[in-house]
Order: C-alpha cells, then sequence, then structure tokens
C-alpha cells in the first residue's frame, strides 16, 4: 500500500482522492502498520482522504473514516467530485471495489 501512495502522490495532477480500505492478516503489527500509513497520507495533499473499516477506525486521524465501503461510497457520490484521480485501495475483506 506504501508504494501504491506514493506512486499516486508523484502523479502529475491537481486533484487526487485516497480511498484506503484496512489491512487485513497484519496480525500484531497491524495497528502500527496502519499508523504508518496514516504518517505517510500526512506528507501530501490530497483533495480528500476516505479510510474504511478495520483499524482505521480505530486510531485518531483528521480524514473521513467510515465502518464499511458501501457507506464510504454513499458519502462520495454526496460530494460530486469531478475531474478528480482516484487511488482505491485495500484489502479483499474491505470490498473496496463497492466504491467505484
Amino acid at each position: 500500500m506504501k508504494l501504491a501512495i506514493e506512486n499516486f502522490a508523484k502523479l502529475d495532477a491537481k486533484e487526487k482522492i485516497l480511498v484506503l480500505g484496512a489491512m487485513a492478516e497484519l496480525g500484531e503489527e497491524s495497528m502500527e502498520e496502519h499508523n504508518a500509513i496514516l504518517e505517510l497520507i500526512g506528507r501530501f495533499p490530497w483533495k480528500a482522504v476516505v479510510l474504511v473499516g478495520g483499524d482505521f477506525m480505530k486510531i485518531p486521524h483528521p480524514y473521513q473514516r467510515f465502518e464499511n465501503s458501501t457507506a464510504a461510497k454513499a458519502w462520495l457520490d454526496e460530494q460530486g467530485y469531478e475531474n478528480t484521480y482516484w487511488l482505491v485501495k485495500g484489502s479483499r475483506s474491505t470490498r473496496m471495489e463497492l466504491v467505484l
């Protein structure tokens, strides 16, 4: 996930939206890895950041958060974003394809 975020951040585009689902199967390192992703996200400018489920729900952060991808999709649809680039990524268990 780290490389995908870094590569997306380098993309020459003004309006970028990051939609990330929790990372599953990380075991004892899960909270540490989710915190590292939050730190990485904070290094770049985003139009919006949407985080879905898992340990993203347990860690304080300033971004939009949703229990599941269906709720995230409903919020994103309400925003009416146009002419934006999106990175949608997450563990299969978060069903991030439903955001699209």
